[in-house]
């Protein structure tokens, strides 16, 4: 039987052993040579395992149980290791490695009757990227735990956030599979690894197993066939240490016990059979290359739309010639044929591709995958070593030199000066801590919704790493990592000696124990675990924040005056109705709620049943949703309100997390008067608990103390920020009648195809369909079809969705899964092979409806879009229910693009032309109120006028719905914004009309189509000056011709608000406008944003009836305007 090598066919066995000899001496020899083609693949160590005695200048034997520091070795393993264990043995001209375990009761080592040997290189020989292979023949025992594998070099601790490859585990008798895993940190341990199935027995023969380790790439095999593929993309969060260090190779033996979890069967721990031993494991040789493993593309893996002068590089090849590829809409500005390029980019993300071509070696084709996002606007500048001084520097590992001569002030950064921090070469972990960079939600950062940026030049190498962390300092010391440590996010180097700016972009949660709201501390590492002393040039450090949303629909659970979706439940602290404490423009309700909390509980809590008003959790996590309450309290301001959505069934007082779906995190800024608050999606507690599985909200007031404080709240609402979706046909996989694109593979419970239809009627009157009885003594009860699904990427990123049709006797609120799968997925392996699930609830019971399936989780990364090739269902999963389930139609739907809200994230505005009336100096021009740059540079008029005005042209019309402003200290009390498809500005195209403003950031909801919008300044709030803006910001999408832009809901409070009733409403609705304005106009919009109905009304006219008994039900978007004033109101139609 011919084995396969990396380059060679084996010989016939009588002279493999010289052959083998001669080649590896020869290969050797070479390398200094072979290397000069770096490309080429190049052996560069090995053990042939040729001598008689184990080459103590490559390995090193292990001895002990693994105690005091970690007895068993952390798996309850039930072998000590023995360095007699492990020898070189002869067989006919071949010599091998032969670790052998046997059952050899000790007395000085009661709990590991087995001895054994483990070889590693620590300490003599460690790589960081190439081929790694052994080829071996596998143990044969009950209990025997052979296994080829890696873990950092040079003292790195701190498992598993320093990763650990696994080359080939494999265990028992006569194995048939072997495993590839990576272990390592992705908030919390996590691991990733496929098994091998072989048609043969792997102790019967020697095999080659090899894995190719590259930049963010690690790659598995057996005799040459690849198995398994891990990167960045496939592991959870992201997590991927195996980009920091080298690591060493260890080979062993170990024998599991009762408690080793490896070794157990089915889930459950297996004892040894001490008459299976010994067992061994013979090795015919180890060996690395190096080669092509080594490079990858360098540079940025996310950027912004249109960001230009992006560099992407490639470690240089010697000899190699250089051909690169960018997607459409990018292009290539310089660096054709070298191995390093720059790009300008469009909105389009995909692959940034070299092929290298060598002389004598084979072409490879490198490439990393970019995505697009659009630009994030600056919130604030911390620190510019020269204007904007806003940081305090603590403790510092190096040497930190503030405010020094830039040491290249051309590209990005023409700044005179500049930071200099040079790393202490003694500190593996150097740090650099600095404060008064707020950071009041940690989980901002996390979730991307703000990002922290600066300037860097450095000589340090392309692709060098920068760490940051949040910290809270209370409890952080050198020496308790992880605690304190939030999160940690990172950002590498593209250039070399030159500037450029770098974003950290979240890595993992690091402690999960530390709140997000305890942060006070930002800490960078530069290089972090090494000794470097390189130097990093640093400036323009600042803060980056997406825009907020606007809410266009609210759905009020609770008000106190009639409005009751949710009822209270039980609480530890004292609730009751009261009236309003203090009436203001946020809440003039009549009645709110009070709550006293109880100074003896220090989880104290309230619960309200949400009797299914919370449909989706995903949609509160993705902030598609947003949980909103009016709170009115004496407790100190920065008091945190936590919320929970759980699910009363599984959430007890006793059992956290189970039932936890989701917790939500908002902040009080304000101590005795009202204000909303906004919660923000914190964490997931229990992942198993359904997103639709919600029926309890559950409210934690300053949570974590011993407080008595007393809070009043009203207007528990949930707001939305686009529009329901909608659905056209796609797809159909199986109808029982005509239509079967797919089979039926296996169930556990009862499945029967083409039963009569138990009811037909409403929306199914088919003939036949499917029923499936569910096995009520399995909680995870399944059948599966096989498919051949070729766009499972759709379904997951949302453009289409699953659907069937049900009928049940089930409640309601019954879960359904859909589970997409490949052939890897059997049931003792989850996660493996579990690309992506989808769930779907019951909504009504014994009557037909359709039930649309939304993307819930990817238990498994590493499986790939193409390997799907199964669909498993799962009917009330983690239940022991025995219900039955008729089912049809099983398809796709395809998502409708609604008229949702304009892009919020992208500033129209943004360097787009600008004409003032006047500018009071070369310096202050109106340009400097589109720049980006909301803090230093801004546009000012002379001071000499009482009116003054500025506007932007967009040069396109766009329906606007936000304009935000920020002043500097010379803001306008009073002032409107006007909105114009040209440059002539009337009363009539004023959108928002401010009176008192307070200056700061005024952030305005408006509606309006127009190509310029205008600021008119009419009172100064700093006589004499004039008027003075950093940044006129605009929010919305391009006007379309073919259909009128649908308004956004306005919520507006004040007791002069436009007022509509009844709603719901089922014939008509009573509208009141309490003020005289002009032009009135009455505009209703469907789903879609299609005009339905529009009326003038009269100007006295104060009240006015609407007949809306011929819209269909729906929801619609009431849109008032006027000369003056504008709002929006959502509308049910019954």
């Amino acid at each position: 039987m011919k084995q396969k090598d990396l380059f060679f066919g084996r010989p016939p066995k009588g002279t493999y052993y010289l052959l083998k000899k001669c080649i590896v001496l020869g290969l050797l020899l070479v390398a200094p040579f072979l290397k000069l083609q770096a490309q080429c693949n190049t052996l560069i160590w090995a053990d042939e395992f040729n001598g008689t005695t184990i080459d103590a200048t490559k390995w090193q034997s292990i001895s002990g149980n693994g105690c005091p520091s970690l007895c068993g070795f952390g798996n309850a393993e039930a072998q000590r290791y023995d360095p007699n264990q492990a020898t070189i043995v002869k067989e006919g001209n071949n010599s091998y490695l032969n670790i052998q375990a046997k059952y050899e009761p000790s007395a000085q080592f009661p709990q590991q009757p087995y001895a054994s040997a483990k070889l590693t290189t620590e300490g003599k020989y460690a790589i960081k990227y190439g081929r790694i292979e052994a080829r071996m023949k596998l143990s044969n025992g009950m209990g025997a735990w052979p296994a080829f594998w890696m873990l950092p070099a040079g003292g790195v601790g701190n498992w598993p956030y320093t990763g650990e490859i696994d080359i080939m585990e494999a265990k028992h008798r006569n194995p048939k599979s072997v495993d590839g895993t990576i272990h390592y940190d992705g908030g919390g341990y996590h691991y990733t690894g496929r098994s091998y199935t072989s048609p043969t027995d792997l102790s019967a023969d020697f095999h080659v197993y090899a894995v190719e380790w590259a930049p963010n790439s690690i790659k598995w095999f057996i005799d040459g066939n690849l198995f398994h593929t891990a990167t960045p993309n496939t592991t959870v969060n992201g997590g991927w240490p195996f980009n920091d260090n080298e690591f060493y190779i260890i080979l062993n033996l170990a024998v599991g016990s009762l408690g080793t979890p490896y070794t157990s069967v089915n889930g459950a721990g297996v004892e040894p059979i001490p008459a299976d031993f010994p067992a061994k494991l013979q090795v015919d040789y180890v060996r690395v290359y190096s080669g092509s493993f080594t490079y990858g593309v360098l540079g940025d893996a996310k950027v912004y739309h249109n960001e230009t002068n992006k560099t992407y590089s490639i470690n240089a090849i010697a000899g190699a010639n250089y051909n690169w590829t960018v997607p459409a809409g990018a292009s290539i500005t310089s660096g054709q044929g070298t191995n390093t390029i720059t790009v300008n980019w469009g909105t389009t993300g995909g692959d940034v591709a070299v092929v290298a071509t060598v002389a004598g070696c084979d072409a490879k084709s490198y490439k990393l995958a970019v995505t697009t996002e659009v630009p994030l606007p600056v919130e604030r500048i911390h620190e510019d070593f020269q204007s904007n001084r806003n940081i305090v520097y603590g403790l510092k590992t190096g040497v930190l030199t503030e405010a020094v001569a830039n040491p290249s002030a051309t590209g990005i950064n023409t700044s005179p000066l500049v930071g200099k921090y040079v790393r202490n070469t003694s500190e593996k972990y150097d740090v650099l801590n600095i404060k008064n960079v707020t950071i009041s939600n940690a989980n901002d950062y996390v979730f991307g919704r703000k990002r922290i940026s600066f300037d860097i030049y450095t000589s340090a190498p392309v692709g060098t790493k920068i760490s940051m962390q949040l910290e809270n300092s209370l409890v952080t010391t050198a020496t308790n990592f992880p605690s304190g440590r939030h999160s940690g996010y990172k950002a590498t180097t593209t250039v070399q000696n030159k500037w450029e700016t770098v974003e950290f972009e979240f890595e993992k949660v690091i402690d999960a124990n530390t709140s997000a709201l305890t942060i006070n501390t930002v800490v960078f590492l530069f290089e972090s675990n090494s000794n470097s002393g390189a130097t990093y040039y640093f400036d323009n450090l600042m803060t980056k924040a997406a825009p907020e949303k606007p809410i266009i629909a609210t759905d009020i659970l609770q008000n106190y005056d009639g409005v009751n979706k949710i009822i209270k439940g039980t609480t530890t602290g004292t609730y009751s109705v009261v009236g309003n404490p203090g009436s203001n423009s946020v809440n003039s309700s009549a009645n709110v709620a009070r709550y006293v909390r109880n100074v003896t509980e220090q989880y104290d809590v309230l619960f309200f049943n949400t009797q299914n008003t919370i449909e989706d959790a995903g949609l509160l996590k993705n902030q598609t949703k947003k949980i909103m309450i009016d709170v009115y309290t004496s407790a100190p301001v920065g008091t945190v309100v936590s919320l929970n959505l759980e699910n009363s069934a599984t959430s007890l007082p006793a059992n956290f997390p189970v039932g936890r779906n989701s917790n939500y995190v908002a902040i009080t800024t304000k101590q005795n008067q009202w204000e909303t608050l906004t919660f923000y999606y914190n964490s997931s507690p229990d992942e198993g608990t359904s997103n639709l599985a919600i029926n309890q909200m559950v409210l934690l007031f300053n949570s974590g103390s011993y407080t008595s404080d007393t809070y009043y709240f009203d207007n528990i609402r949930i707001g939305s920020t686009k529009l329901p979706d909608t659905f056209t046909p796609g797809v159909v996989y199986e109808d029982y009648q005509n239509t079967h694109n797919i089979t039926f593979r296996d169930a556990i419970g009862t499945y029967t195809p083409n039963t009569p239809n138990p009811n037909a009627s409403g929306i199914n009157t088919s003939s036949n369909v499917g029923r499936y009885v569910r096995k009520a003594t399995e909680l995870y009860d399944n059948f599966s079809f096989n498919t051949t699904l070729n766009n499972i990427a759709d379904f997951k990123g949302g453009t289409k969705k699953f659907a069937m049709d049900v009928y049940t006797s089930a409640p309601v609120g019954s879960i359904i899964s859909w589970q997409a799968e490949s052939s890897a997925s059997i049931p003792s392996n989850f996660p493996v092979g579990r690309h992506s699930v989808y769930q779907a609830v019951v909504k009504q019971t014994n009557t037909w409806h359709t039930v649309i399936f939304t993307y819930a989780s990817s238990p498994d990364a590493s499986t790939a879009d193409n390997e799907v090739n199964r669909f498993v269902f799962l009917f009330e999963p983690g239940t022991s229910s025995g219900n039955t389930y008729y089912f049809d139609n099983i398809r796709a739907v395809n998502l409708v693009s609604t008229d949702t809200p304009p892009n919020n994230n992208v500033n129209l505005a943004l360097g787009k032309p600008t004409l003032a009336s006047s500018e009071e100096n070369a310096t202050y021009t109106s340009a400097k109120a589109t720049d980006g740059d909301a803090t230093v540079t801004r546009w000012s008029s002379s001071f000499a006028n009482a009116s003054e005005w500025i506007y932007v042209d967009l040069q396109s019309n766009h329906n606007i719905n936000r304009v935000v402003l920020k002043w500097e200290a010379a803001f306008a009390t009073q002032y409107k914004v006007q909105i114009s498809t040209d440059n002539v500005f009337t009363e009539n195209e004023t959108v928002s009309n401010q009176t008192a403003s307070d200056g700061g950031t005024d952030d305005l909801t408006v509606s309006g189509t127009g190509r310029y919008i205008r600021i008119l300044c009419t009172t100064k709030a700093l006589p004499p000056y004039g008027y003075s803006l950093f940044e006129i910001e605009a929010y919305g999408s391009a006007a379309a011709t073919a259909k009128i832009a649908m308004p956004s809901e306005e919520i507006e409070s004040s007791a002069t608000a436009f007022v509509l009733y009844p709603n719901p409403a089922i014939n008509a609705i009573q509208l009141s406008i309490p003020e005289n304005l002009n032009h009135k106009v009455i505009t209703i919009y469907d789903n879609s944003g299609t005009l339905v109905l529009e009326k003038h009304l009269d100007a006295e006219v104060s009240e006015s009836q609407i007949d809306i008994s011929k819209l269909r039900r729906g929801i619609y978007i009431v849109n008032f305007r006027s000369d003056q004033k504008s709002w929006s109101k959502k509308l049910i139609k019954q």
